[in-house]
Order: structure tokens, then sequence, then C-alpha cells
């Protein structure tokens, strides 16, 4: 493997997040002579240096916000730093100092606080697919998943943890993975009561991570904004996506059989993963007649030794989706000519793979920037970067350069999905007529005063010339203090209920718009939208009063809830028991064990999920007039 044609990849390797991957520069870091560089934290954006966050952690408990750890890959050395987080970085069995380089080697698996993260070096890298964060298992609604993940779910609530990972899979596989599993693991004379207990034990993980066994053997919680939702890691969604197929084909008997092998399977064919490796070392492989459920080789190229990437849970697998007739509303005979063929030799499949990842993101980005223009208006844009892009693509690699795009932005035929599409439609279309009957039958027959006559223009800042009545200006401005106020409230209540910030427009929760948006509705004639503006203002009301409650009573809530742990009043009555004197190192070791899960991160999660529920628990009381 050549140093030029490498890539730094980083994914994670066990727990909620477990599948989601970032992947580095490769050869163009090589061509510009700068280290491929990887940085670690909970948020997308490191707010102090504005720099772009790549492996980004937001289910994980312990990770810093802004920033936490940089990986960087520079003549043959993997270095791995820590960026000064609170719950610190970790590998080969100690902690990294703040700001010092610590060595690593492809392969190796490290520490984000307690999120283990491995990192490899790959000549033709897999680069990140979706689902790129947990998924409720309520997306799951196939029969034949219920079982399994009930069981699944089962052992993951017994160790107080809500969400499904490659370990809780295999737990579940092995209880209910039918006669298939069960021959083979017979076959090899594994028992699987000693296989189910092995998942729990030091003993799952590699000798070369015994190190950080300790640590992964540990419950691990969800950031307290994700509630108390249950979900699947992005690899085991991928591995359920990918049985769906060879799961609907079989005979109805035989589904759930058909389901077990596939998983099973999958999870032996993940060679990088824990369970794979732990699989591999029984001397288990891939059952014989199964072969969708390939999770490492998800983002290869069909046709390239593997199997189609997978989809979300409930879309359709890529190879069941009609080939576009036009890409990125761009007809496709219109974006494989245009531009003089680039000259010289053909460029690596590494170099065409991470070039098409990153004008996806670019076409990506530049849809969201001409979010508000039009269709006519996005098309001329996205079709000149296209081109552009193609003009330095060898005219015998366009058509893998822009099948690569399609995988990583799936485009769909014109009339995939219309069915979906007009049922929606439809029952939006029923929804407005039911609103539209309720309000004639409280309007009646009452006769309605125009609303246009009033001067919402002067009020708003919306007519040409401003006033000239001191009176009329000051109402002006009253209205814009109004607007700017109820502007502060959506945003703090979006800041107390949510950690991560929104872009666009912010709403209250169950509010649908804002009260600039209800009074310009207002004063274009519209009657009903001043009844709306009422039950608006009362909803912005409850929501103050609700947050100036929460924030109240949180802290001494959290401290209540820790000073049951902490008080000396109850370690010294645990100590006293065996004599205080004689124990005084047992006691201090206790009490080290009991306080060993706090940090400024966990606190302030778990602050921020308590005003969470006291501010919505307020806010129902005040809504219901209790």
């Amino acid at each position: 493997m050549s140093a030029r044609n490498e890539f730094l990849c980083l994914e994670v390797w066990l727990g909620p997040m477990e599948g989601v991957r970032a992947v580095g520069d490769g050869p163009a870091a090589f061509t510009k002579g700068v280290p491929q560089t990887l940085r670690i934290a909970k948020l997308e954006l490191d707010r102090r240096e504005q720099v772009k966050n790549h492996l980004v952690l937001g289910a994980c408990v312990g990770v810093s916000n802004d920033r936490h750890a940089v990986v960087r890959y520079s003549q043959g050395r993997i270095v791995l730093r820590d960026l000064g987080s609170r719950n610190g970085t970790f590998a080969s069995g100690e902690q990294i100092p703040p700001e010092e380089d610590f060595f690593l080697n492809s392969g190796d698996v490290f520490l984000v606080s307690l999120t283990p993260v491995r990192v490899t070096l790959e000549d033709n890298p897999v680069f990140p697919s979706h689902p790129l964060q947990p998924v409720p298992i309520e997306r799951f609604t196939s029969p034949e998943l219920a079982p399994l993940l009930a069981s699944c779910r089962q052992v993951a609530e017994s160790r107080r943890e809500r969400f499904i990972d490659t370990r809780h899979l295999s737990d579940g596989v092995l209880r209910n993975g039918g006669p298939a599993v069960e021959d083979v693991l017979a076959q090899a004379g594994l028992r699987p009561d000693l296989l189910l207990n092995q998942l729990w034990d030091p003993t799952f993980f590699p000798v070369t991570e015994n190190w950080a066994a300790e640590a992964l053997l540990r419950t691990l919680g969800l950031p307290g904004e994700m509630g108390e939702v249950f979900v699947a890691s992005p690899k085991v969604c991928r591995m359920l996506a990918a049985s769906r197929r060879p799961v609907e084909a079989a005979p109805g008997r035989e589904k759930a059989q058909v389901l077990g092998a596939e998983l099973f399977s999958a999870l032996a064919r993940d060679e990088a993963g824990p369970a794979g490796l732990w699989l591999r070392r029984l001397g288990l492989g891939p059952l014989p007649g199964t072969g969708t459920a390939v999770i490492e080789k998800s983002g290869k190229r069909p046709g390239a030794g593997a199997s189609p990437p997978v989809s979300s849970p409930g879309e359709p697998l890529p190879s069941e989706r009609s080939s576009p007739s036009k890409v990125f509303g761009v007809p496709r005979g219109q974006i494989i000519s245009p531009g003089p063929p680039a000259g010289g030799p053909e460029l690596p499949a590494g170099v065409i793979e991470a070039k098409a990842h990153r004008l996806a993101e670019e076409i990506c980005g530049l849809s969201i920037s001409e979010w508000f223009t039009s269709p006519q208006e996005r098309k001329p844009l996205i079709k000149e970067r296209i081109t552009s892009a193609l003009e330095a693509i060898p005219q015998s690699q366009r058509r893998a350069y822009l099948e690569k795009i399609y995988q990583y932005f799936p485009v769909v035929g014109e009339d995939a999905g219309a069915e979906a599409e007009l049922q929606a439609l439809r029952a939006e279309a029923e929804e407005l007529e039911r609103r539209v009957a309720d309000l004639k039958a409280k309007q009646g027959n009452v006769a309605q005063k125009p609303l246009e006559a009033f001067p919402w223009g002067d009020l708003l800042g919306t007519s040409q010339k401003p006033p000239s009545d001191p009176q009329a200006v000051l109402a002006r401005q009253a209205v814009r203090f109004s607007l700017d106020i109820e502007l502060f409230m959506r945003e703090l209540v979006h800041g107390t209920m949510n950690s991560i910030y929104q872009t666009g427009t912010i709403l209250l929760p169950d509010q649908n718009t804002t009260l600039r948006a209800l009074l310009d509705q207002t004063a274009q004639g519209r009657p009903a939208a001043v009844e709306r503006v009422a039950d608006y203002i009362l909803a912005v009301k409850r929501w103050q009063e609700a947050c100036m409650s929460a924030y109240s009573d949180a802290p001494s809530e959290w401290f209540g809830r820790l000073w049951k742990k902490v008080n000396p009043a109850v370690i010294e009555g645990f100590v006293k028991a065996g004599g205080f004197k004689s124990k005084e190192k047992e006691w201090w070791q206790e009490y080290k064990a009991q306080v060993r899960d706090l940090s400024p991160d966990v606190a302030q999660d778990q602050v921020l999920a308590i005003v969470a529920d006291l501010a919505r628990a307020m806010y129902e009381k005040l809504k219901s007039g209790s």
C-alpha cells in the first residue's frame, strides 16, 4: 500500500453510534503536502476555531461539545491528540495528556471518553453511509423482526441501556436465530448459554483491547436530549435493512429462520467489528446460502466485490430503485458529455471515490444554501458545478465517477414515490378541509369586520412610508419589541429542550408558526389569524413560566439526587459497620467508586435533561389549567 494512496479512517467500534465513520482527504492531502486531519467532538462545529468536526458523536455521553480530540496522519505516522477534553482520551491503557501527541497503529482502538473508536489506513476506503445517527427501533415494523428486537431490547434494558449495538444484536441472534444458527453452534461444540455469558465479560474482546474492557463493559447511557427513545446503532440499522430482501423472498414459515441466518452471517462478516472478531476467534463464519448482509463493504461500488449499499430503514434498497432519468434535475445525457476530455492516465479508484464523495457534499451544501430559490434557479447552479468537476476526470472514468455520486447522494426516478406523495397530499388536503369546516362552525353567521382597514403596515414595518404620528411610531416600536421578545422566547425554549443548535426558523414545541407569520396573515385580512394570535401568545406565556420554573428548580433537583450518593453521612454509615479507623482505605475506595462516573460534562447533561422534563411538565400543567 502506497502512503500517497492511503486514507485515514475513523469508525465508532461499539455503542449507540457504532458504525459511524469519518474518512480523511487521502491522496488530495498528500498532493497538497498537508496532514490528513480528522477532528472528533459532540457537535459539528468547533465554535472556538470555527472549523468543522469530522467524527460527530452527538449520541455519546461524555464527549466534549466543540472539541475533544484530533487524529492526524502524515509521513506514515498516525498521531492522536487530546484537545483538553474534560473526560479525557485513552489509548493503550493510559490517558493521553492534553495537547500531547500519542502515536497509533492502523487497527488500534482508542477511547473518546467512553466511546471506542478504531483508526485504520485504507487504500480503498468505505465512505460514510446512511444512517449517520442512531435510529429509533420503532422504525422497523416488520413482524419478523419483532421477536428479535424485543429480545435485544430486553437484554439492553437489563443493563439500563437504551440502544442496540452488535453486541445486543449478537445476544438476540443467539437466542432467536433458529435452527440454522443452532446447528452451526452444535457442530462447533459451542453452548449458547456460555456464549451469552461471554458477550458481557472481558473474553468478548480481543487481547489487544483488554486494557479497555472495563470501560467497554460499563453501562452506557444516552445524552439527556434523546429523552426516553430506544435506538439501534447505525451499523445494526444497516444489517437489519440488508436482511430485508432475503427475508421477504422466503416462504412465510421460513422468514424468521432466514432472518436469523442472514444476521448471523452479517455479524460474522463484520471482520473489523468486535462481534465479528469474537465469532472468528470461536471458529465461526458466515452461514452457507447467505450473503446479502455485507456491512464493511457497504460503501463499495456494486460490481467491485461488494454488495450494494444498504438504505435507511423503510427505504428501498439501491438495487430496487429505478435508474434515475435525471440527476439533481439535470438529464443524464447532459452531464456525461460536457467539457473536454481530461488528458493523462486514469486516476486511482480511491481518488475517484474521494472526489465523488466531496462533490456530493458540495452539491448537498449548495442545495441547502439555495433552499429558498426555485428548482429552475437551482438546476443551472448544480449543473454548472457537476460540469466543472467532470472536466478534471478522464473521459473513461466519468460514468464510474457519477455512479459514485449516485451512491452518496441517492436520487430516484421522476415517477418513483409518486403514489406515496399523492397520498400525503390527499391527507393534507383532508386536514385543511377539516380545519375550514371547524372555522366555519365557530364563525357561524357572525359578520366579520374587515381587517385590512387597520394600519398593519405601519405597525409591522411593511409600509413604504414610515409613520409620522408619534403615537404610531411608539406602537410600531412596541410591536417590534414584542416580536423580539417572542423570538428570544423561541430560542430560549429551543435551547432548554435541545442541546444541539438548529438552523433555520425555530418554532415552539407544539406550534407550527411564529408571531410574525400570524400578524402578517392578520394584516392580509385573514380573520382566522386573530384567534390564533391570542392562542399563540398564551402558549408563549406558558413556555415562559415553564422555563423560569424549570431553571429555578433543576439545580436543586439534580443536587438532591446527587447528594443521596455522596452524602458523607451515608458513606460514614457504611464504613462504621467495619470500624472507621481501620477501614480508611476501604472508605476512600468506596467513595471513589461512588463518584467515579461524575464529571462536569455528565453534570451538565443531567441538569439539562431535568430542565427539559420540568419545563415540559410545567407547560402541560399550565396548558391544562390545573
